[in-house]
């Protein structure tokens, strides 16, 4: 199952969620890196959640099996890649972005919030509109 996003049209983001589950609770800000394709579309959000995470804290990812099969986590780099699509040629640039993490009382990520603009970058698909 492919990680489908949610627009939030009122907090212009988009909600990928990677668990299943209702993807509300508080969101942990991370660094981030989007890739976009042609046309603004998003293909992959790559999350260091190493620095988001305080001392004493953990976080809770998918296993494998769980939740998507887009979603992989890196230990050795704590990286947390969320794939949309995979890269079918033409044009892809990566641009740095500020994300949110959506957790739950137990510290299980559930989503991913990506801001649909940002310093040298717009998502303009998915947006609901294609």
């Amino acid at each position: 199952m492919p990680v489908k996003p949610i627009l939030d049209l009122g907090r212009n983001l988009l909600v990928l969620g990677v668990h299943p589950g209702e993807p509300s609770g508080p969101a942990l800000p991370a660094a981030a890196t989007i890739d976009i394709g042609e046309g603004g579309r998003l293909l992959a959000v790559e999350v260091a959640v190493a620095v988001t995470v305080a001392v004493g804290e953990t976080l809770a990812l998918p296993a494998a099996g769980e939740g998507s099969p887009s979603v992989s986590y890196d230990p050795g780099s704590a990286t947390l890649t969320v794939e949309l699509e995979r890269h079918a040629g033409g044009l892809v640039r990566s641009a740095a972005a500020r994300v949110g993490l959506v957790v739950d009382g137990q510290g299980t990520l559930l989503a991913v919030e990506v801001p649909r603009r940002g310093a040298g970058y717009e998502i303009t698909y998915p947006s609901g509109n294609r």
